[in-house]
């Protein structure tokens, strides 16, 4: 027992010996240092603050309470452990231990398919980042090892050794998230997946306005109406779009008629023309409303459309409902191949020729325009262009020869 004393005496002081030479050798290197405690500490060491006499004796209740109940005390350090050993064997092998070469993949949903005789859904694809699978089943239908849900009739196979194609029966359900997950077994024995599962949305249902026109009959003047040309990307339900539509014609000071209409549905129900009833030219410029509530749904169920939406078109009042917008000249040859110059009016609202024809006159200019500046020096005889109608003075109609212009009947 003494000579164990001694040593632990022994080794004690040297220990001492040492932290002295230490201290003494940082005191010649860095110099002598010296610390001066806060006011703050000085009174929680002297009790001159009840909080610090709080914080002792809350203190030492603890130290009393941790010696008392050395098993919990125990435990708790055996938990903080094993936490820390967890996360210090996790972090080592996610960042410094090497790591298989995961083959991740990307999943690309389906868009809704084009509708025409005999097409079919379109199919949803699976890429993987390198080759996956086994070339013997390329193209063979897999018939187990994987599995959809919803639950949905079609076939799954390899389009090649890194793309997984399910193409289905029936048309997708419009804005459903589908899932899947696959076995192991599908692919080659060396490949590792990142993720043996994956999942997808189809593309929700939706409106698009193709056009939005106000037609007038080419031999009926009188049946003017405004035709409303839309298409759905699935076939719409229609009795849940009739009941979302109504329409409106709206003048310019705001005053408010409700138009009736009806609507015609295209094949396969992805599109529909709503026509306006017949409208008569209205006093003031107005606008044709169609409004289309939210909630229209396809016959496949899914989603329904989730916002209100509004097409219209413009309805030109009496003083702008009939105007000619362009007259151009051309040079066309005749049944005999001779050159003809040619005068075509555009309107903006169909009319008899004849009786557009019975307003129009024309002219021939002269050749001299008094406007014009001659430059002999270059041209001795140069061409004297007609700018505008301004040129011509009253002078000028003098000198005007009036033309005998003939009806070139219209197609309509």
């Amino acid at each position: 027992m003494n000579k164990v004393t001694a040593m632990l005496g022994r080794v004690k002081s040297r220990s001492l010996a040492l932290t002295l030479k230490l201290i003494f050798f940082l005191g010649k290197a860095l110099g002598s240092f010296s610390y001066q405690s806060p006011e703050w500490w000085k009174k929680l060491n002297v009790g001159e603050s009840k909080l610090g006499l709080k914080i002792r004796h809350y203190f030492a209740a603890f130290i009393a309470w941790k010696n008392a109940h050395r098993r919990i005390m125990l435990s708790v350090y055996g938990v903080i452990f094993v936490a820390l050993t967890t996360w210090g064997g996790w972090y080592y092998y996610k960042y410094h231990m090497p790591h298989p070469e995961w083959i991740t993949m990307s999943v690309a949903g389906p868009k809704p398919m084009y509708y025409y005789p005999g097409s079919k859904p379109n199919p949803m694809r699976v890429t993987f980042s390198k080759s996956a699978a086994d070339l013997k089943i390329i193209n063979a239908t897999l018939e187990k090892g994987i599995s959809l849900t919803p639950s949905t009739k079609g076939r799954w196979y390899f389009e090649s050794d890194s793309v997984l194609v399910f193409q289905p029966e029936t048309e997708w359900i419009p804005g459903t998230s589908y899932s899947f997950s696959m076995e192991k077994s599908l692919f080659e024995k060396s490949a590792e997946l990142s993720d043996y599962s994956g999942s997808f949305k189809s593309e929700p249902f939706a409106i698009t306005v193709s056009s939005s026109e106000f037609n007038q009959h080419p031999t009926i003047p009188k049946e003017k109406k405004g035709v409303f040309a839309l298409r759905f990307n699935y076939p719409v339900d229609p009795a849940s779009f009739s009941e979302k539509v109504s329409s409106e014609l709206v003048d310019e000071k705001g005053n408010t008629k409700n138009i009736r209409y009806t609507i015609q549905y295209g094949p396969e129900g992805v599109t529909a023309n709503i026509h306006s009833e017949f409208l008569n030219i209205p006093e003031r410029d107005s606008k044709l409303h169609v409004h289309i509530q939210d909630g229209v749904k396809s016959t496949l169920g899914g989603n329904s459309t989730p916002e209100k939406m509004k097409t219209s078109v413009d309805v030109p009042g009496m003083f702008n409902y009939f105007k000619i917008t362009e007259v151009a000249s051309q040079v066309i040859r005749n049944e005999k191949f001779i050159p003809e110059h040619v005068l075509i009016v555009t309107t903006t609202a169909g009319a008899r020729s004849e009786d557009v024809a019975k307003k129009i006159k024309g002219w021939t200019l002269p050749m001299d325009n008094p406007d014009f500046e001659r430059n002999e020096d270059e041209d001795p005889n140069p061409i004297e262009p007609w700018q505008s109608a301004g040129e011509v003075s009253r002078d000028v109609k003098k000198k005007m020869t009036a033309l005998q212009l003939e009806l070139i009947p219209s197609e309509f």
